[in-house]
């Protein structure tokens, strides 16, 4: 209800604000029925004139079974360059490494013979040859030697050791 300024509304006042809003609430209703069984009518024979449940164009919300998006299967536009072997602009193709991540790191720890620091490791990774165009490549290399205990064992604060 709107807030009046500073007026004093008395019982008989208000109970006739409510019954005028009732009855205007009923007319509205009445009218919103209306107006939803013609555009239920028309919908029906949008259908049966385009041979579909539902018209494609139709705002009144979501078809019911059917799901929203791309079709499965279907391929995006940066799938499509990237097979054609055109990678459009802004697409880049991912670096592909013979030796995981985790088997590099490995192999750097034990080349160092001691404990590294995570910027060494990291130096260590990309002279190995491993390929990454990640710009926040040393987070991903601190996350893994975090997350990957039974390979490797921290030495002391951003130092990490092969674990033996």
């Amino acid at each position: 209800m709107a807030k009046r300024d500073s007026v004093e509304w008395t019982i008989s006042q208000l109970e006739t604000l409510l019954a005028q809003r009732q009855a205007r609430l009923k007319t509205v209703t009445a009218e919103r029925e209306k107006v939803q069984s013609i555009l239920a009518s028309l919908n029906a024979e949008i259908a049966a004139l385009s041979g579909s449940t539902a018209s494609s164009s139709s705002s009144a919300g979501p078809v019911p079974g059917r799901r929203r998006g791309r079709p499965p299967g279907s391929l995006n536009k940066s799938t499509i360059a990237a097979t054609a072997g055109n990678a459009s602009s802004g697409s880049q193709k991912r670096p592909r490494n013979t030796m995981s991540l985790v088997a590099t790191l490995s192999k750097v720890l034990s080349d160092g013979g001691q404990p590294m620091s995570v910027s060494d490791i990291v130096d260590g990774v990309k002279a190995s040859g491993y390929k990454s165009s990640s710009p926040k490549f040393r987070a991903i290399v601190n996350q893994t030697l975090i997350k990957e205990r039974e390979h490797f064992t921290q030495a002391g604060r951003g130092i990490y050791q092969l674990k033996k």
